[in-house]
Formats: C-alpha cells, structure tokens, sequence
C-alpha cells in the first residue's frame, strides 16, 4: 500500500484554494476520503500546510514544488495510506446457499 503523493495531495490543496475552503484538519480529512487518515495526523497536515503559506493565486505545480521542499510535510505524507476496504456484492438466484466455496458434489 503506497503513501499519497505530493501531486494527489497538491491537487486536493489545490482544489480546496481555488474554491475558498480552509486547510482545516477536518476539511483536509474529508477530501481525503479514499485514504486512511488519522485525527492527528490531518492536524499535523493542518499546520504544515499553515507553514507553506499557500494561497490560491499559485498555480497547482508550484503547490507541489512548494510541498516538495518540506521534509517535515512528506514525512507526514508517507503515514497517509489508501484504503483497502472492499465492497462485494453479490446477487443469489435459485435454490442453495451463498457461499463461494467449492463443493464436490
């Protein structure tokens, strides 16, 4: 499972200047609903981002470069990990049961 990248996180930064909302831990938690993110850890995002003095006048590749320049802000990066949960869904017609194991008949 590979940690987020600064051009996916970038992008969601991005995203979150060009239409006004606050880098707030809880609204970077939100965006990041695809990844695994702890309280702690989209505060401690929170304020790196805070350090960065990002704004929306910067275009999306200097967010990154910008993001890029901060050990302390990867570091925090390489804890976020997508998630893995999976959906099945199955549909079940006729008689028998639903589970998915071979049977000798």
């Amino acid at each position: 499972m590979e940690p987020i990248t600064t051009i996916a996180l970038s992008g969601i930064v991005y995203d979150m200047l060009k239409h006004s909302v606050l880098l707030t831990a809880s609204n970077i938690k939100s965006r990041l609903a695809d990844w695994l993110v702890e309280d702690t850890i989209a505060e401690k995002l929170e304020v790196e981002l805070a350090k960065l003095n990002l704004n929306d006048d910067m275009s999306e590749k200097a967010i990154t470069a910008t993001m890029n320049s901060s050990d302390t802000l990867l570091a925090i990066m390489g804890q976020i990990k997508r998630s893995t949960t999976s959906t099945i869904n199955q549909t079940h017609s006729g008689i028998g049961d639903n589970i998915a194991t071979i049977k000798n008949a």
